[in-house]
Order: C-alpha cells, then structure tokens, then sequence
C-alpha cells in the first residue's frame, strides 16, 4: 500500500512540473528585433566589448539610432519584453534544433513518459536512489537530445563561417556591394555548406521582394552561434551610415578564429580527464563480467544485497553525474 502511494505522489509530482514547463514554454516572448533602434543600441555595446567598431563608427551609430530610441522610450513594457528574449525560450530551442514543427507542450509529454518508463523500470529492479534519479530521466535525455540537435547544427554552420568572412572582405575590397560579396564568397563553399545555403535563402528572399534590410536581418536566425547577430548588425549598420565594413567583418573574423581556438583548447583539455573516465570504467566493466564467470554469487550478491546495492548503485549515480559535469563544461559556449 505504502509503494503504491509512493508511486502515485511521484507521478503526480512529474505530471505537474511538466504543466508547469509546458505553460511557460507557451508563454509568449518578444525575440529580439534586429533592426530597430534599441536592438542596434544593445548591439553595439557587444561590438564595443570585442573592439570590432571603432569609437568614430560608435559615434555615428549612437547618432543614428537616437530617433528609433526616443520612439521606443516611455514603454517599459517593451523593455521589459527585450529582456526576456536574452534567454533562450523552448520555442528558441526547437527553431534552432530544426524541431519548431514539434509543439512544446509535446516536449513536456514526451518528457513525461520517459520518466514514467524509467520509473517503472527502477521501482521494479531498482534500489530508492536509482528510482530518485529515474524521475529526471525525462528532462535530461530531452533537452539532451534537443541540445545536441541544437550545437551540431551550430558546429556546421561554425566550420565555414570564419572562411566565409575572409572571403566577405576580400570581396568588399574588390569593389562589389554587400549582397554581391556574399554571393560570391558563399560560391567557394560546399554544397552541403550551412553557411551556403544561408546566404542563397538570404538572396532568394531578396529577388523575391523582400527588403534587402530585412532579408540580412532573417540570416542564420533559426543557427544558435554567437557571432551571426554581429555579423547581421554589422550589414545593416553600413546600410544605413556606411563606414568600412570590411574593416569591420575582418575583426570579426579574427573573434571568430579565437572563439574557435579557445574552444578547441578546452575540449582538448577536459577530454585526457574524460577519457581517462572511460577507460576505468570500461576496466570495472570488464572486472565485473570476468568476476561473474568465476564467482557468480560475489557479483550478483553485491547488486541484490539490502545495503550492498544502494552503495553500488550511489556510486553509479556519482560517477554518471561526473560524466556530466565534464560534458557541460566541454559544452560551455564562449
């Protein structure tokens, strides 16, 4: 009676914060608007912070966008709403994993369910802390799942952005104008190329009657890489006060090879320890099955003792959370 009334208080609780989730997934966010006023204002501090303008293009910037501030000042409201689209919402995650057609309360049954079956699963084989841990089974193999999605793509896109700038800028200082530099920059570049077939959807929505303004602005918006806000500001600044924007997208190259340098350090030196990780557990691994064969009973006596089995299934769940940790911090964008 008592596990059976566990069981339906832990069901009920998951069941409620994936509500819970779902409704503030489907709470509606302001994304931010690359062309107006306050979102050049809030661009150009990220510009200044990695010294890609110079103070005299800063001037002219803060001089320009002044008449787009002062329609926007007088509105917390919309403030506010700006703030709110710094995070990244679930509706933001699945664009960029290429899964918007997948609704998000969709997501929170689907994290439901995992959880109930792993659940299950734990209660019935299982010691109280791996059954603890199978209620976030759910959420972590999702977001997982959705998080992986998410840096891939954003890996692929990341491979030719850097060329694809240089290219850019050599192309400016040629003489052709912004559209017909990045159409002919994106031409050196695979076909499968992210970066390629950004550029071509950006052009075929200008041939189409788009804006051009508003067609740079819709470049990589569905990509989750640091840079491509930047880039898209950079383009519609000089639009709008000119400046050289060569000069411009070459120190933003340079950002970009260091981003990508860094980052590549940092895996370089998580993954000896990571590794490492591995391969001892692949050892306790093959300890353990060579130990069946010779003595069963020592094995299977260690997982269905009363006290034996919740220590080694504690040290199951510590050793996972590790692995963790240690892909988070590989993972940390920069």
């Amino acid at each position: 009676m008592t596990q059976t009334i566990l069981i339906v208080i832990i069901t009920l609780i998951v069941v409620v914060a994936g509500l819970l989730a779902a409704k503030r997934a489907l709470t509606p966010r302001h994304q931010v608007m690359r062309k107006s006023g306050k979102g050049l204002r809030k661009g150009l501090d990220q510009y200044r912070a990695r010294n890609i303008l110079d103070q005299e293009e800063d001037d002219d910037v803060m001089q320009a966008t002044s008449s787009g501030d002062e329609s926007d000042e007088g509105n917390p409201e919309e403030e506010e709403e700006y703030s709110h689209g710094k995070g990244l919402t679930l509706e933001m995650r699945l664009r960029y994993a290429q899964l918007s057609w997948m609704p998000p309360f969709v997501v929170s049954i689907l994290q439901i369910i995992v959880s109930l079956i792993f659940f299950s699963l734990a209660y019935t084989y299982l010691r109280t802390v791996m059954q603890i841990v199978s209620i976030f089974t759910g959420p972590i193999l999702v977001n997982g799942w959705i998080n992986r999605r998410i840096r891939k793509r954003a890996q692929k896109f990341d491979n030719d952005f850097s060329q694809f700038l240089l290219s850019v800028v050599g192309m400016l200082k040629t003489g052709l104008n912004t559209v017909q530099a990045l159409q002919a920059a994106s031409e050196s570049l695979d076909d499968d190329s992210l970066v390629k077939k950004e550029v071509e959807l950006m052009i075929e929505r200008v041939r189409l009657g788009i804006p051009e303004e508003n067609s740079i602005g819709a470049f990589g918006e569905d990509i989750h890489q640091p840079e491509i806000e930047l880039f898209v500001q950079a383009l519609i600044l000089s639009r709008r006060i000119g400046g050289t924007l060569s000069d411009t997208l070459d120190r933003l190259s340079k950002q970009v090879r260091k981003r990508q340098t860094f980052n590549r350090a940092a895996s370089s030196a998580v993954s000896q320890q990571s590794g490492s990780i591995w391969v001892i557990i692949g050892i306790v691994v093959a300890v353990e099955v060579y130990m069946y064969f010779i003595a069963p009973k020592m094995v299977v006596g260690a997982w269905t003792h009363p006290k034996l089995a919740g220590i080694a299934q504690s040290t199951i769940v510590i050793v996972m959370s590790a692995i963790m940790m240690m892909k988070k911090v590989t993972n940390i964008r920069v």
